[in-house]
């Protein structure tokens, strides 16, 4: 599929934008190697694993973040076609041109 060309308002990156899984991976697995750890205290392990579980649902649930490659900024990329895109090239223009 097309994707258009974007700007990213906060560093100026031309390009595409990037999905990424919200949260990360290494929570999860610290929730999942806690819980099972502490199964020998059956409310406390128990507990936890269930919000690994919750936690592991969410990350495959949740939409994707949608982020700048460069900054990492969430939702800060614009398309290039559009009005606030063009004036913020032009401005990075005349910043590099300094």
């Amino acid at each position: 599929m097309f994707e258009k060309e974007k700007i990213c308002k906060n560093c100026g990156r031309v390009g595409k934008e990037k999905k990424q899984v919200r949260g990360t991976l290494s929570m999860e697995l610290s929730l999942w190697i806690l819980g099972l750890i502490l199964l020998i205290i059956p409310p406390l392990g128990g507990l936890i694993l269930i919000f690994a579980l919750f936690y592991s649902l969410y990350r495959l649930v949740a939409p994707k973040a949608v982020i700048c490659p460069s900054c990492k900024l969430e939702n800060s990329m614009i398309p290039m076609d559009s009005p606030m895109g063009q004036k913020l090239l032009q401005e990075f223009k005349d910043k590099q041109d300094d």
